[in-house]
């Protein structure tokens, strides 16, 4: 009997390592994603195209006369 419950520990130890990495690969390829998705929002290509699309809207948009109203 005691050799069963060594095999079924063994087996449950096992499962969970596996779930336990399978858990830690995952939340590393989201944080890959994370850290890729703000490289992109905080590039300058982003920026100037915020900026084109505000001074289209507005040509005085981030300047001392553009307007308020358009928020």
């Amino acid at each position: 009997m005691k050799q069963k419950h060594k095999i079924i520990l063994a087996f449950v130890s096992f499962l969970a390592a596996v779930c336990l990495g399978v858990g830690m690969y995952m939340a590393h390829k989201n944080q890959e994603f994370q850290n890729e998705m703000v490289k992109i929002v905080h590039s300058e290509e982003v920026k100037n195209l915020i900026e084109k699309k505000l001074k289209k809207l507005d040509p005085h948009a981030l300047t001392d006369k553009g307007e308020d109203s358009l928020l």
